[in-house]
């Protein structure tokens, strides 16, 4: 077109940049592939329909021409690549976002070490051995706390002795 640029209409009738021309006036302001054209001073939030874009660029009445552009991600030109601009960039934007929350969910820790029968076994430092047991006479002593208002049934009396046996 006259500014150097190829649009693609959108699935919701919005202008998406689907090729920039080498030494064109986009080019040279930055546009690039995947670009969705936006209504200036929105930043980037109220895409301009596809039709309404091109009636700016072809009219008089609007120059300079001023818009806003949202570029989720940078979309290379591929010759192997048969999928229109949006659709590309819906991908992309897709494969970004797993990249991302990959990264973010890799563990950092060494792996536990398996012992006989498949289980999982992690030595306890004193310290949370203490914490560990600390932990469990707190407990002890709010369920008694809680308990000692209320009578308890056989069932019940029959799990604390075989508790305070352990």
């Amino acid at each position: 077109g006259p500014i150097g640029v190829k649009l693609e209409n959108t699935a919701q009738n919005h202008a998406i940049v689907a090729s920039v021309s080498p030494g064109g006036l986009a080019e040279s302001i930055g546009l690039q592939r995947g670009d969705v054209i936006c209504y200036p001073g929105t930043d980037g939030t109220d895409e301009i329909g596809y039709k309404d874009f091109l009636k700016m660029v072809k009219s008089n009445d609007y120059r300079p021409l001023v818009f806003d552009v949202r570029r989720m991600v940078s979309i290379p030109q591929s010759s192997k690549s048969n999928l229109r601009a949006d659709a590309d960039a819906r991908r992309q934007a897709v494969i970004a976002a797993a990249e991302e929350r990959n990264s973010k969910n890799k563990a950092k820790l060494k792996p536990i070490p398996k012992k006989k029968g498949g289980k999982a076994v992690v030595e306890l430092t004193p310290e949370e051995i203490e914490r560990i047991n600390l932990q469990k006479e707190e407990n002890i002593k709010r369920n008694a706390i809680n308990m000692a208002d209320k009578p308890l049934s056989e069932e019940a009396k029959r799990a604390v002795q075989a508790g305070k046996q352990d």
